[in-house]
């Protein structure tokens, strides 16, 4: 095997496993999420002592979700190794985007659907969507463009 194929497919299995591992996380949140709402909504049909219990439990699904959020440190490591000097040259281009927006790009480069992306930073997809047409507008970009290839020539 060569060296470039075999680096290639070295990325390509790191890429997979980030992919994957985000996939994870985006499917547990989806859960969290499910779960959170209907606890909400059988919270008040039940006695006090239960709502009470009910309600604990929904505190410690909010207290999980906002760590959670935060491994964005732990993922840029990863996709670092896998896409080195991304963020450097992202940032370069466009000054003006957000660590949300890069988060978004970094998400999108990866492949991600709108349905993932909003399991993984505990959004709506229609929420999701929104913030790809807000990237497109501050990245200067058509619809007709597709974001997934555009973040790959960066």
């Amino acid at each position: 095997m060569k060296v470039k194929e075999k680096y290639r497919y070295e990325i390509a299995e790191k890429d997979r496993e980030l992919v994957s591992s985000l996939i994870q996380i985006a499917q547990k949140n989806e859960m969290l999420l499910y779960l959170r709402k209907n606890l909400s909504v059988i919270r008040t049909t039940l006695p006090a002592p239960t709502q009470k219990k009910v309600s604990e439990m929904l505190t410690r699904i909010d207290e999980h979700q906002r760590r959670q959020v935060f491994n964005w440190e732990d993922f840029t490591l990863h996709f670092e190794k896998v896409y080195p000097g991304f963020f450097i040259r992202l940032k370069g281009k466009y000054p003006s985007l957000t660590n949300k927006d890069q988060r978004i790009c970094a998400y999108i480069r990866l492949g991600l659907s709108t349905k993932e992306i909003a399991g993984l930073t505990n959004i709506t997809p229609e929420s999701a969507e929104i913030g790809r047409v807000r990237l497109r507008k501050k990245l200067g970009i058509d619809r007709q463009v597709n974001l997934s290839s555009f973040f790959r020539e960066i």
